[in-house]
């Protein structure tokens, strides 16, 4: 394995696979595909198994391990791990039709969100979920819609490194004083 970060972003041009990516849908295990299964709209379901199966490959080149032997297992919270492999660390994330993949030797978190997302309830959102920190960062915004984005991304970036994801009180993890691995 790498001692680097490494960082791969995947667009795809249509909601569907790619031709020859349906072929290898068989790398995952039953449990990835039924959580796929689960998004209500086909284009989160393509996205949530291009991202799965981005990371499989990646992982196979990174830990020069062939993609159908790789082995994962779940943190406390769910996050997810590849056996084996204790000092490999990863994260991914989707929206639309963008994955994200990130490893390091240390415990690391990505978020991605598309910047035009419907966030019509951005302050709703923000008065449950952030800071103090972070809501006198949105207030102090001249584009609050972009700033909450941000702040969100970062947050549950954040999240991820930490393994705990939507376990604990959003409010109590603070991205605007965390120097952690987040993306």
């Amino acid at each position: 394995m790498k001692d680097e970060l490494i960082l791969y972003l995947l667009r795809t041009a249509e909601d569907n696979i790619p031709p020859g990516l349906a072929d290898c849908i068989w790398m995952l295990s039953k449990e990835r595909r039924r959580r796929a299964e689960r998004f209500r709209h086909e284009k989160d379901r393509i996205s949530s198994l291009m991202t799965a199966l981005l990371a499989r490959c990646i992982i196979s080149d990174e830990l020069g391990v062939p993609a159908p032997e790789i082995l994962f297992g779940r943190g406390r919270y769910g996050k997810p791990f590849v056996k084996g492999a204790e000092d490999f660390h990863f994260s991914v994330s989707h929206t639309g039709r963008t994955s994200v993949f990130i490893s390091d030797g240390m415990p690391i978190g990505v978020d991605a969100e598309e910047a035009d997302r419907d966030v019509s309830d951005f302050e709703g959102m923000a008065e449950r979920s952030f800071s103090e920190a972070e809501l006198a960062a949105l207030e102090e915004s001249s584009d609050k819609r972009q700033e909450f984005l941000r702040i969100w991304t970062h947050k549950e970036a954040l999240v991820k490194m930490k393994g705990t994801g939507l376990n604990v009180p959003l409010k109590n993890e603070d991205s605007k004083s965390a120097s952690e691995n987040i993306f």
